[in-house]
């Protein structure tokens, strides 16, 4: 499973508290990065710490095995 930029297919819409937005948005400037960017991150991150990636998906995502 490799991913670039222009591989992205499918929005996803979803809700979030005003409070938890403005800490993405800190984080997602603190680091130089879009909010949509740092979202990503953070879902891929959590399928890999679950277990739901294989090494190979965790490797072509720039994730530590």
């Amino acid at each position: 499973m490799t991913i670039n930029g222009n591989e992205f297919t499918e929005q996803v819409t979803f809700r979030e508290t005003k409070r938890i937005l403005a800490i993405v948005d800190r984080v997602s400037q603190n680091r130089g990065v879009q909010r949509t960017d740092l979202i990503r991150q953070a879902i891929r991150a959590w399928l890999a710490s679950e277990s739901h990636l294989t090494d190979q998906e965790k490797k072509d995502l720039g994730i530590t095995v």
